[in-house]
């Protein structure tokens, strides 16, 4: 008994060094329910990391993408920070509010739920044994909103203790990320080997005990933004997401399963995103399939690891099925990690050469002649055949 499980133990590693590159994610795809087309389901098979809430019993539709490709990987979503108040779960004190007794929204239609409770993460770990039980092929749980911090919502007028006046901001963010902690490993506990992986939209810093990897969400279109309008400050730096993402891949929990999200939108505020006709809505995500350069940069980012690429509209409209002919590349295996150049970084695969720049000022690719590579863009150049 003791063999067989050092030999398990051996072989764990190797279900994420099997994956070819690059490896793909999609993230909330809504289609992926009962009775979902063939169509839709041989779409999503394409992908080698899947996200979405199953509030039915998607057993069968799962089974088929499982046969397509046996080691996708599928998550089930879970919200550590927004929660329906007709969740059936939730009772009445079992929500953070105001200090005067409102409930606090942090997204269109949801509630936050107080998880400085005991109470309230035993809730979230019973909605992921719920759909566990319900459909046993899931392969782990997405915690999604998993933040360090939770007192700057609501302007910093929380009430966890419900004792009438505002929490004091470090003691508030030091009990909710412990509540956090005993979220995930709640979950973890749920069955051996569980995957289980988490979103804090900036890059989650804690919890590498915990969890198999986090996902980065809009983090390079950040990086864009802030570069506009020539914000610095505390803000990360693109070294410093490089240097999070290389942390998140060296956890103890295999298979590793960090992933980059990014879209071609801008609308990222969801209750503005909620004001436009559906007419408005659809051109603008047509639009933001067509911005290639973004999708190049957040591929070649993830590839400078070994996590998971996925594009798409933006925070406010995720999971559309697109493809691009860049994630049909072949690029073999990788050669070694990433390394710095003046202005980029590079990645050496057996098939290709992936160049990423993530800094606002153009880079000269010494290794290609001297090409231009332009600020947030990438490239994948195939390598020569060698003598």
């Amino acid at each position: 008994m003791k063999k067989a499980f050092f030999m398990l133990l051996l072989a764990l590693p190797l279900m994420g060094a099997s994956l070819p590159y690059p490896r793909l994610a999609n993230f909330y795809n809504g289609q992926f329910r009962p009775g979902a087309s063939t169509e839709t389901l041989d779409q999503l098979a394409r992908y080698h990391l899947i996200v979405c809430t199953f509030n039915a019993d998607a057993s069968r539709e799962l089974d088929y993408i499982k046969r397509k490709d046996p080691n996708v990987i599928v998550l089930h979503y879970v919200s550590v920070r927004g929660q329906s108040p007709k969740n059936p779960l939730m009772k009445d004190n079992y929500w953070l509010r105001s200090p005067t007794g409102e409930q606090v929204s942090p997204w269109p239609g949801r509630c936050l739920p107080n998880q400085t409770l005991p109470e309230v993460n035993d809730v979230m770990i019973a909605m992921a044994r719920e759909a566990l039980q319900r459909m046993p092929r899931l392969d782990g749980i997405f915690l999604d909103s998993y933040y360090r911090h939770i007192s700057h919502m609501n302007k910093g007028q929380l009430d966890a203790d419900r004792d009438g006046r505002a929490d004091d901001p470090a003691k508030l963010d030091e009990v909710w990320m412990n509540g956090l902690l005993r979220v995930a490993r709640g979950v973890r506990a749920l069955r051996p080997n569980l995957i289980v992986m988490a979103n804090g939209g900036a890059p989650v810093d804690f919890g590498y005990e915990e969890l198999n990897g986090v996902l980065f969400e809009d983090q390079l279109f950040g990086l864009e933004k802030r570069a506009a309008a020539s914000r610095s400050g505390k803000q990360r730096t693109a070294d410093d997401l490089l240097a999070a993402y290389q942390k998140w891949e060296s956890v103890l929990h295999q298979p590793h399963v960090t992933a980059l999200v990014d879209g071609g939108g801008e609308v990222n505020n969801p209750w503005e995103w909620n004001k436009l006709a559906p007419e408005e809505k659809q051109k603008l995500t047509q639009q933001a399939r067509y911005n290639r350069r973004r999708m190049r940069f957040n591929l070649c980012f993830a590839l400078m690891g070994d996590g998971y690429a996925a594009f798409d509209y933006h925070t406010t409209s995720r999971g559309q099925l697109w493809w691009f002919p860049e994630w049909d590349a072949k690029l073999g295996r990788p050669r070694g990690p990433m390394q710095k150049r003046d202005g980029y970084w590079l990645r050496e695969f057996d098939g290709t050469t992936i160049c990423v720049n993530p800094y606002a000022q153009p880079a000269t690719v010494k290794e290609f002649g001297g090409a231009t590579l332009p600020g947030f863009d990438g490239m994948i150049v195939p390598r020569k055949e060698e003598p």
